[in-house]
């Protein structure tokens, strides 16, 4: 069943809504075609991120993070693997449980992506006026925070 917009301030936020996702999609298409990375995927790519940021993590908990089913993860996971970027390490508490962590070779990966991307948009932020920088940077953390906040991370046992 389709949602019908009467109100016009619905309308116009609905217009918004669409042409910063549009852009959003704009800007990562930019950095990828950017970057020249073409050895990781998207989805392969930030789950490698947030390796970086959680390990050592177990696979369930990262597909939580990513909001993506375990089977995806695990087939993500074994990629990495494979790529030699992650590592499998056994949980000390529990034998039966492996933690990914990343590998040299991950961690290079994510410092050269990182030093390319960042460097994207310090070029592109350059070339602004300090207060429309300003208003950029403070607009992309503000919508960042709030979009995060309304797509929590499941927590075991909520």
């Amino acid at each position: 069943m389709s949602h019908i917009v009467d109100d016009p301030a619905d309308t116009m936020a609905l217009r918004g809504a669409a042409a910063i996702h549009r852009d959003l999609i704009r800007i990562g298409r930019a950095v990828r075609s950017t970057t020249g990375d073409n050895l990781l995927s998207p989805s392969q790519m930030s789950a490698l991120w947030t390796i970086a940021q959680h390990a050592p993590i177990r696979a369930t908990e990262l597909a939580d993070r990513e909001r993506v089913a375990a089977p995806t993860m695990s087939r993500v996971a074994a990629s990495l693997e494979h790529l030699g970027m992650v590592v499998r390490t056994t949980d000390a508490h529990d034998g039966r449980v492996s933690l990914l962590a990343l590998s040299d070779a991950g961690s290079a990966h994510l410092a050269g992506a990182s030093s390319r991307n960042s460097a994207l948009f310090e070029s592109a932020l350059d070339a602004l006026t300090d207060p429309d920088r300003r208003c950029v940077e403070r607009s992309m953390r503000l919508l960042a925070d709030t979009v995060c906040a309304l797509t929590p991370i499941q927590q075991k046992g909520t």
